[in-house]
């Protein structure tokens, strides 16, 4: 089967180039993809309509076990969208030193299979960040972030993005600056009310 690059390398300089390719061949190999769509929608499109024309003419299944194998089809092709999406926002992310060689095939699969029902634009942003970021700097992401961010939505993904902007680091302690006060002078809780940060 011809294998269909999800972004045009005729568009990107070597070495990016090499980079993005080894990227893809990377993951499509950990999950065993045969192709990469370049122009995903209209090819799922054409396999949505074509397939469920099928099995809606199949007189030997009963309504019941049709209605279950189209909603599973389309489930199937929405979390390959959503992980298609990621590998594009990924690629925009890579640096031409990322190492996809020394990124294990366990942590691609469960990155993947974490990530396929991100439907949230927002949520695949971040998504894509993380995977380049394994890439570039291999083992940095462990299996329990993944999890994590997993069961996390937007809204509460954009609260820690605003607790980690009030954050530094002095080695090997990560402090949080942040306190709240009504002194004549600063008056801070209402901006913290604002943005859903509580402090106890």
């Amino acid at each position: 089967m011809e294998k269909i690059s999800i972004v045009d390398l005729g568009q990107i300089g070597e070495p990016a180039a090499g980079v993005v390719n080894h990227f893809i061949d990377k993951i499509s190999g950990a999950l065993e993809w045969m192709v990469s769509p370049k122009n995903m929608k209209p090819a799922i499109l054409e396999a949505n309509k074509s397939i469920i024309e099928e099995i809606a003419n199949r007189q030997d299944i009963n309504p019941i076990e049709r209605a279950a194998i189209v909603s599973n089809y389309r489930k199937i092709v929405k979390e390959y969208k959503n992980q298609v999406d990621i590998m594009r926002l990924a690629v925009e992310h890579l640096t031409p030193n990322a190492e996809p060689e020394k990124v294990s095939d366990d942590w691609v699969t469960f990155f993947f299979e974490k990530s396929k029902n991100v439907n949230d634009e927002y949520m695949k942003m971040i998504w894509g960040k993380i995977l380049a970021g394994e890439f570039n700097e291999p083992n940095t992401y462990t299996k329990q972030l993944l999890h994590t961010m997993s069961i996390m939505d937007s809204n509460i993904a954009k609260r820690f993005q605003k607790i980690r902007s009030s954050c530094f680091y002095n080695p090997p302690i990560l402090l949080a600056f942040m306190y709240r006060t009504n002194s004549e002078d600063i008056k801070n809780i209402k901006r913290y009310d604002k943005m859903k940060i509580f402090i106890q």
